[in-house]
């Protein structure tokens, strides 16, 4: 289990203390593509890194791979609100209201130009395909927590009717945000097993 004892410090007065974090990777060699390494946000690149580590296991020759298809599934929230926080200081009148003229002229100059594309939810998708040459049929779904799930099964269907013979599929996300924390806290869907990290993910546990 990956599961362990939240360390930010923002996240130490909610009720559940838990967290799993991906550590111990250096996208700079598991991503050759130097563009992409700057256009991914973190979770996106590690579905990148996830997806080679599944095409080499996989055993497929160059030709196979290149006609698999992609089935991913995510909800790309690995954008930190606080990124406009300048942009909308800047974009502040003379009565401390937002002006849009203002935004329009000075507060758009501070915002990071590719935002937007980074928050689009095909980026992990769109960057497996890039790194690994992947080009056949694609489906990015964006469902929820059983996002990942579907996006199995559609691969597996896609199998099934004959349309590919091989296909990445899976999903991947980073909610370790204070926005998505509260929203799954308010939602009652966290562990409340502080005292057992390792064993706190049980989704289909009677007493989850």
């Amino acid at each position: 289990s990956g599961v362990r004892y939240m360390r930010k410090p923002e996240f130490q007065h909610f009720l559940s203390h838990l967290e799993a974090v991906v550590e111990e990777y250096d996208a700079h060699i598991c991503i050759t593509k130097r563009m992409l390494r700057k256009l991914l946000t973190p979770s996106a690149a590690l579905a990148v890194i996830a997806a080679g580590e599944a095409v080499r296991d996989s055993g497929l020759d160059e030709a196979s791979v290149n006609t698999s298809g992609i089935y991913v599934g995510s909800l790309s929230l690995d954008v930190k609100p606080n990124i406009f926080i300048p942009a909308l200081k800047e974009s502040l009148g003379e009565n401390g209201g937002f002006d849009v003229e203002r935004f329009a002229k000075r507060g758009t100059k501070l915002l990071d130009p590719l935002f937007l594309v980074k928050l689009l939810p095909n980026g992990g998708i769109c960057g497996i395909s890039i790194e690994h040459g992947i080009y056949g049929p694609n489906c990015n779904i964006t469902n929820g927590t059983v996002s990942g799930l579907q996006a199995v099964i559609h691969g597996a269907a896609a199998i099934a009717r004959g349309e590919i013979t091989a296909a990445i599929a899976g999903g991947y996300d980073s909610l370790l945000h204070v926005e998505s924390v509260i929203e799954y806290e308010i939602g009652g869907q966290l562990s409340k097993r502080d005292s057992d990290p390792l064993g706190a993910c049980r989704p289909f546990d009677a007493a989850r």
